[in-house]
Parts: structure tokens; C-alpha cells; sequence
């Protein structure tokens, strides 16, 4: 889960970069048309490039200290709001710089209810979007709703605003606007581009965490838990040969007389039994946080207080070998009622100073523990065969 929830803000942070990186050069190209209009056209327009110019300018700024801090993997969560305060004002920049671009009074207030803000908003949704963080969408929502109300509330209490009755009023008149079509064209254009990589964004999630999810459970027919999450989440240092020296406990098992009962059940028999046997033994080991070094044959090596020390790591280990112990007489039972005879094992636990890392080459390599406590470890159990 932890892996999974480090690559959705992983996720996030690529989708805030690529939304950034969208709202400059959206904004760049914005300035480009709006020199134009300054330079070409009448007047009028030039106010209006000029109430536009300091929020652009301000746009592209904050655009790159947010690209900044987002590829330092600093503040993902406040530069995800800050994408959200941008949506907004420019969702409101538009209407209200066309609106105050003329002298006072000529364009009247109810110019601010029928701009496609609704159009404009829905585009800054698709955005934010790309961040695959609902709390954005919702947050901006909630915002663009009251920036439409309040453009709204200030037409209303206009007195030369007048209501119109119907649902059609509004839009009655022969004027049709190709700037408006252009307007809303770009706008529709751009929020299904966006959509689109959105949801192929989301589809490369899911199929991420899918592969992270088999990639773990594959790792974990071969590893014991904790360093199968360590390989999952390994830096490059952790999967290097090499090791360090620290406090561990080695627990050492087999089958007494495997040779024989092998020889005389048969090759089938014994692999069934031989993988009975160890998946109870192993089972015991990881509940009480073992680690599973090697199958030996019919042998078993696991340590414990691996891969990180633990203080209890002899607790544990015995914890552990009385619990395989009762694992086996209940492996027994059952054998014993299909008629076969019941399974001896030897146990043999040691404590010390072992050296625990990757054993081998960079190409192969072997998470185990060497040094005389792994030896010492084994002796015990094979002293058993004497002591009884």
C-alpha cells in the first residue's frame, strides 16, 4: 500500500508539472495575441491587453517557482492549491479585463452573465485533472461556483440590469460572434485534449500499480516479507554485494531420517510432503517476523532481527520453533489418519555477531548472513542426531 500511494504522489507531482508547463505556455501564447491586439488594434483593446498584462505577468513568474519546487519534490500539495488560486483568477481575469477594458458605464454589467465562464471553468477543471487529486477538483469547484455567483450577484444588483423572463431570452438578437465561436472552440478543444491524457494518465496508474502489485507478490514466493518490501522499495546502494555486521539469531531445521522416508516413498510423495512440510515451517517463521535464508533440502535456515536488528529477535526465534513444533504434530495428525508415519525434526537456535547482506556478484545475488553464529547454528541442530 505504501508503494502504491508513493506512486500516486509520484503521479501527481508529473501531473502538476505537465499542468504547469501548460498554463505557461497557454499563458505565453495569450500575450503573444494580446501584443498583437496592442500594437494592430484600436484603443479599446489596448486597455484591455493592459489590465491583462499584470496578471499574466504574475502567471508565468509563480509558473516556474512552482516548476522549481516540483522538481525538487518540495510543497506538491501547495503548489497543487496554488494551480487551483490560478484556475480561479483566470477564470475571473477574462470576463472582468474585457469588462473593465471600456470607458464606465458602456458595457453594462450584465456582459459579466452571459461570458463563457462555464466554459472557461469547465477547461480549468481538465487541467487539474492532470494532478489525479480529487481535493483539487473539489476545491475548485467550489470556488468557480461562487466566482459564477458572484458575477451573477453583481449584475442582479445592478439597477440597469434588467431580468429577462424564459429560459431563451437572454440569447435573443441576429449578432453572431465569430470571436466567441473561436473562443469556445479552443476552449472545447483543449479541455478534450486534456481529458484525454488524463484518462491515459489513469489507465498507466493502474496498470503501474497492477505490475508493482504482481512484481511484490512474485518477490514474496522467494523472499520473506521484510526483504521482499526492501527489494520492492530498494535504492541502488541496497542492491549491491555487500553487508554489515550486527546482532542476529540463527534458527537451523530438518527432517530426521529424510533419506530414508524419501527413498521409500517415491519421488512424487516426497516433493508433496517435502512442500507440506516446509510451508507450515515457513508460515511459523514469517508470523513471528523472520526472515526465510534458504531451503537446504529438506532443511531450513532463517534468521531473525534481520534485515533491521530487533532487541526481541531471540524471543521470537524460540517463539518461532515451538510453533513450527506444533505445526508439525498437526502435519502429523493428518498424516497418521491417510495411514503414513509421523515426521521427527530437529531445531537448533544460536545468537551473535553475523555479517548480513548480498552475497554474490552484481549480476546474481544472495540475501543471507555468514560468520560463526550461522555455523555455531547449524551444529546445534546437527547435535541433535547424537543428544536426541
Amino acid at each position: 500500500m505504501e508503494q502504491v500511494t508513493a506512486l500516486l504522489r509520484e503521479r501527481e507531482r508529473q501531473g502538476l508539472m505537465l499542468l504547469v508547463k501548460l498554463q505557461i505556455g497557454f499563458t505565453l501564447l495569450a500575450v503573444l495575441a494580446d501584443l498583437a491586439l496592442y500594437l494592430f488594434e484600436p484603443s479599446t483593446d489596448r486597455v484591455l491587453v493592459r489590465n491583462l498584462a499584470l496578471p499574466q505577468a504574475v502567471g508565468v513568474a509563480s509558473g516556474f517557482i512552482l516548476l522549481w519546487l516540483l522538481q525538487r519534490r518540495r510543497g506538491i500539495g501547495i503548489v497543487g492549491f496554488c494551480c487551483v488560486l490560478g484556475a480561479l483568477v483566470t477564470t475571473m481575469a477574462l470576463p472582468l479585463a474585457l469588462y473593465l477594458s471600456d470607458v464606465p458605464g458602456h458595457i453594462p454589467s450584465a456582459f459579466l452573465t452571459k461570458f463563457p465562464v462555464v466554459a472557461v471553468a469547465l477547461t480549468m477543471l481538465a487541467f487539474l485533472a492532470l494532478a489525479f487529486r480529487p481535493r483539487y477538483i473539489v476545491a475548485a469547484t467550489a470556488g468557480l461556483i461562487l466566482v459564477h455567483a458572484g458575477f451573477f450577484a453583481y449584475a442582479a444588483l445592478d439597477p440597469a440590469s434588467a431580468f429577462a423572463v424564459g429560459g431563451m431570452a437572454p440569447y435573443y438578437g441576429t449578432a453572431v460572434s465569430g470571436n466567441r465561436f473561436g473562443f469556445e472552440f479552443g476552449l472545447r478543444l483543449t479541455a478534450g485534449v486534456i481529458l484525454t491524457v488524463v484518462a491515459r494518465r489513469a489507465q498507466q496508474a493502474v496498470r503501474d500499480a497492477v505490475v508493482m502489485e504482481r512484481r511484490n507478490s512474485q518477490l514474496a514466493r522467494y523472499f520473506s516479507p521484510n526483504v521482499a518490501a526492501g527489494i520492492a522499495g530498494a535504492s541502488e546502494t541496497f542492491l549491491q554485494p555487500g553487508g554489515r555486521e550486527q546482532e542476529i539469531v540463527v534458527l537451523f531445521s530438518d527432517i530426521v531420517g529424510f533419506s530414508a522416508l524419501a527413498s521409500q516413498a517415491g519421488a512424487a510423495a516426497t516433493l508433496a510432503m517435502l512442500s507440506d512440510y516446509q510451508g507450515r515451517m515457513v508460515r511459523e517463521i514469517f508470523r513471528f517476523g523472520g526472515t526465510l535464508d534458504k531451503f537446504i533440502g529438506d532443511g531450513i535456515m532463517a534468521t531473525f532481527g534481520t534485515p533491521e536488528p530487533a532487541a526481541d529477535a531471540a524471543d521470537r526465534a524460540v517463539a518461532a520453533a515451538i510453533a513450527m513444533q506444533e505445526a508439525l504434530n498437526e502435519m502429523n495428525r493428518t498424516r497418521q489418519a491417510s495411514g503414513l508415519a509421523p515426521l521427527r525434526q530437529r531445531i537448533g537456535i544460536h545468537a551473535g555477531q553475523a555479517i548480513v547482506g548480498n552475497v554474490g556478484s552484481a549480476e546474481r545475488l544472495e540475501y543471507t548472513a555468514i560468520g560463526d553464529t550461522v555455523n555455531i547454528a547449524s551444529r546445534i541442530e546437527q547435535a541433535c542426531k547424537r543428544l536426541g
